[in-house]
Order: C-alpha cells, then structure tokens, then sequence
C-alpha cells in the first residue's frame, strides 16, 4: 500500500538547514507583505 507519497512526507519531516532557512525567509517575506498591508491601511 505504499504510493510514493509516503516516503516522500517522511523525507520533508526531517528538513535539512537549507530548506528550514528557506521557509524562514518565506515566513520573514509574508510577514513583512502584510506589515505593509497594515502600514498602508
């Protein structure tokens, strides 16, 4: 019953330093988009 997906979620479990840096820097940007947001209102 294993489809491929399984082991891949099992991978983005563990991230490596490269991706974790990487969503930081995702959540810094949409944070930052909606303190403009809220700037601009």
């Amino acid at each position: 019953m294993t489809n491929g997906v399984l082991p891949d979620f099992g991978r983005h479990a563990e991230l490596p330093p490269r991706d974790r840096g990487h969503l930081r820097d995702a959540i810094k940007k949409l944070a930052a988009r909606t303190g403009e947001a809220e700037a601009s209102c």
